[in-house]
């Protein structure tokens, strides 16, 4: 088996859409000065009732709506702003360029940041928590908020691979106080490259859009500027790929969902630890990757067990291959203090989820990687 050429998630609708709003009669720019284009608001409120909050706005990617939200919360440079140990480095590269400080905490069975860890490690500079719905799963968002109105801290989701996941009856990124998503290619839905900020809170939609563009107000002189800022604003071609998107998420989550499935059915009873079907009862998956831990006695093969995946063509991924914290640039040592999140970087492979995996070519996947671990299994 080998791996599949690329396709693209886009097809002639989006292409259809693109020409009727930028070539038709009325044409929309390309870009709109601090984002303001017709169809940047349209995606914007769109967005935001599909998640179920009162303010959306657009980004250029996930990283800088994580970048824009921690920002807009005005904190004191000695602010300490809580990670879970394993993620995509964006989310703890956000804490690094702002110059906060950064602490690390270790990740729970279901890969997302652990409460019991978190009550443990907050001190008095910190300020706010970033909670990882990790491959598409939605974190304990009950323990977080209860530990969060108790310190009274801020909490920001990175919901970049969450889209349409919930929890108790609400998506996420409607459950913090600030959501942020990502509209990646490899994303639930996309619009390239691109991001978006949700909220409740009028104050901080404010305060995130002034920032976004360079801290614009919107007043009759097109000049006028409240502070510093950044240039952060989405294109209109993002914006119309991302209302077209939003009319698919359903069926592309469907579809994921599909192949997760057929996962779980092959792999199981194979000493192989597998994403629960869901963590409470009300609470669904966003299925954005298909994460498998190896047991202990599985782990000392495991290095062998991935040749072989690799040398049958299988797609899949290694996500993540280590800690956030490792990276050099944190300076910071964390090893043996976030178990978990060591253990399983180290026993971790991902299978991809989204449409380039038809059906039948999750079967064959899974099955075959099922014939490899059977060889190391006693």
């Amino acid at each position: 088996m080998t791996k599949n050429t690329f396709k693209s998630p886009l097809d002639k609708k989006e292409l259809s859409e693109i020409k009727k709003r930028m070539f038709g009669k009325n044409p929309e720019l390309p870009s709109y000065p601090f984002g303001n284009g017709p169809s940047i608001l349209e995606f914007e409120k769109k967005f935001a009732k599909f998640i179920g909050v009162k303010y959306a706005i657009t980004t250029t990617s996930g990283s800088t709506a994580l970048t824009l939200s921690l920002a807009s919360l005005d904190l004191p440079e000695d602010s300490e702003i809580l990670v879970p140990g394993m993620s995509f480095i964006a989310t703890a590269n956000a804490v690094y360029n702002l110059k906060f400080k950064i602490k690390f905490i270790d990740v729970d069975e279901n890969f997302n940041i652990d409460p019991l860890d978190v009550e443990k490690k907050i001190s008095r500079n910190t300020k706010a928590i970033i909670v990882v719905h990790l491959y598409g799963r939605p974190a304990n968002m009950d323990s977080i908020n209860k530990i969060a109105r108790n310190h009274k801290l801020t909490i920001i989701e990175d919901a970049c691979q969450s889209h349409g996941a919930t929890y108790k009856g609400k998506k996420t990124g409607s459950i913090g106080d600030l959501g942020c998503f990502s509209f990646y290619t490899t994303k639930n839905m996309t619009t390239g490259e691109g991001g978006m900020i949700t909220t409740n809170s009028e104050k901080l939609a404010n305060k995130i859009k002034l920032l976004r563009s360079h801290g614009y107000v919107n007043t009759t002189n097109n000049y006028t500027f409240s502070g510093a800022g950044y240039n952060f604003a989405m294109t209109t071609m993002q914006a119309i790929l991302g209302i077209v998107q939003l009319t698919k998420i359903a069926k592309l989550n469907f579809c994921r969902k599909k192949i997760y499935d057929i996962y779980r059915k092959n792999l199981s009873n194979l000493n192989l630890i597998l994403p629960k079907e869901s963590i409470t009862k009300d609470t669904s998956s966003a299925c954005h990757l298909f994460p498998i831990l190896f047991t202990e006695k599985l782990s000392e093969n495991y290095s062998a067990i991935v040749k072989n995946i690799k040398r049958e063509g299988i797609p899949f991924s290694i996500t993540y291959p280590e800690p956030m914290f490792m990276a050099p640039h944190f300076k910071i040592s964390y090893l043996g203090d976030c178990p978990m999140s060591e253990k399983y970087c180290k026993s971790i492979i991902t299978l991809f989820t989204d449409f380039n995996i038809s059906p039948k070519q999750a079967y064959t996947i899974s099955k075959k990687i099922a014939n490899i671990i059977k060889k190391y299994v006693k």
